[in-house]
Order: C-alpha cells, then sequence, then structure tokens
C-alpha cells in the first residue's frame, strides 16, 4: 500500500527536487506552440522589438529548419535591427561608431546585401564628414578648389543637406573673390608696358 502510494507521489517529488535546484532565472520556459510564437513574433515586429524578433525567429527555425520565408524575415529584422542602430548613432554625430555596428553586423552576417549597402552609405557619410572638415580649413585658393572639387560628388548624394550645399556655395563665392583678388595683385605688380615702350 504505501509503495503504491510513493509511485503515484514519485512524479510530483522528482519535479519538486529539479526545481529546487534551479533559480528562477533557470527555470526552463515550457515548449511554446508554433502558433504562440507566430503570435509573439508578429507582437514584436508590430512593435519594432527587432531583438525579440530575432529569438523567436530562432526557435521556429528550430521547429523548422527549411522553412525559407522565415529565413527571409531572420534577415530582413537583422537589417532592420542594424540600421535603427546605426541611426541613432548617425543622429548623435557618432559616424565612427555607426560603422563600427555595421561591421559587428557583417561579421556576424557576411552574406546580407543590405548590411554591405549600409556600411557603404556610413563609409561615404565619414568621407563626407572628412571633406566638410577639409573644406571649413582651406585657407588659399588652392585648398579651396581641391576641397570643393573633392566634396562635390559627395554632397550630390545628400541634397537634403541644406546647411552643407549652402556652405558650399559661400566658399565657391570666396574662391572666386580670392582668384579676383590675387588677379588684381598679379596686375599691379606687372610692369607698365607702355611706359616701357616710351622709354
Amino acid at each position: 500500500m504505501l509503495s503504491k502510494y510513493f509511485l503515484r507521489c514519485l512524479p510530483i517529488i522528482l519535479a519538486v527536487v529539479m526545481l529546487s535546484g534551479c533559480s528562477k532565472s533557470e527555470v526552463p520556459d515550457p515548449p511554446a506552440s508554433r502558433a504562440e510564437l507566430v503570435g509573439r513574433l508578429f507582437e514584436a515586429l508590430q512593435y519594432k522589438r527587432d531583438q525579440e524578433a530575432l529569438v523567436i525567429i530562432g526557435k521556429l527555425l528550430a521547429l523548422d529548419p527549411d522553412d525559407v520565408d522565415l529565413m527571409d524575415m531572420r534577415d530582413r529584422v537583422t537589417i532592420n535591427l542594424c540600421t535603427r542602430s546605426v541611426q541613432k548613432m548617425i543622429d548623435a554625430g557618432k559616424l565612427d561608431e555607426a560603422l563600427r555596428i555595421v561591421g559587428d553586423f557583417r561579421r556576424n552576417n557576411p552574406t546580407l546585401p543590405g548590411l554591405r549597402m549600409l556600411h557603404s552609405e556610413v563609409s561615404e557619410l565619414i568621407l563626407l564628414r572628412d571633406a566638410a572638415k577639409a573644406l571649413a580649413e582651406a585657407q588659399d585658393t588652392a585648398a579651396l578648389v581641391t576641397q570643393l572639387e573633392k566634396i562635390a560628388p559627395l554632397a550630390g548624394k545628400y541634397p537634403q543637406a541644406e546647411a552643407l550645399h549652402k556652405d558650399i556655395k559661400m566658399r565657391r563665392i570666396q574662391l572666386s573673390r580670392m582668384r579676383a583678388e590675387e588677379a588684381a595683385r598679379a596686375r599691379e605688380s606687372a610692369p607698365d608696358k607702355s611706359s616701357e615702350r616710351a622709354l
């Protein structure tokens, strides 16, 4: 009689012993159904919780490793997560940090073309930043010509950068004035040919 009671209680005792050996954070999640995971995935996507969405996609792929649609979704969410992280850095003026983030994502996802494009765009922004700095520091005619030629094709890709285009326009006006002043000085320093003929 006692042995029958013990056998009935054995599963409960084992469960208590197993759970008492785990901290709260170590207690395994009960397995979720595919339908439940899909519901959680769409909620995560709706509220732009990209990191959570990637975890759920990983669980769904564990159930169906050959699901091409899930793989495509994983790639899109990865690019979205990277883009949002990079945009925060760009908005804060931290372009080098933005490039580092893209590099990290590319190392983990080397086949994603969207990440290559993002890397190229951030690299161009860094070139534009450096060219704008060099233009601001240019003082003589030769330096202005060089920097204006360098920045023109880069700035052309960002018509929305109104302050930059205004600065470029002002520097071109300054270059024209500097050239006019140099030409005037050259004329003044040149010998007067009419007076030479008279002599």
